[in-house]
């Protein structure tokens, strides 16, 4: 059994955005409008934990029946 990670794997504004297949503006005008995904502000850097973009991500699923 692997230890769990104390620091979760933390993105760029920039990686998150082309996960996204977005722009960096998009997620600042979300960040504004307190609508993406949940971010860290170190500074004037913004990170995000990679597991905060996955439980959002997760939250915006659709099913189809």
């Amino acid at each position: 059994m692997q230890a769990a990670k104390l620091v979760d794997e933390l993105l760029e504004d920039d990686e998150v955005a082309e996960e996204l297949h977005n722009e960096t503006k998009t997620l600042a005008n979300w960040r504004t409008k307190r609508i993406g995904p949940p971010f860290i502000r170190v500074g004037k850097r913004v990170l995000y934990r990679r597991s905060d973009l996955e439980k959002w991500l997760e939250s915006k699923r659709v099913e189809c029946f």
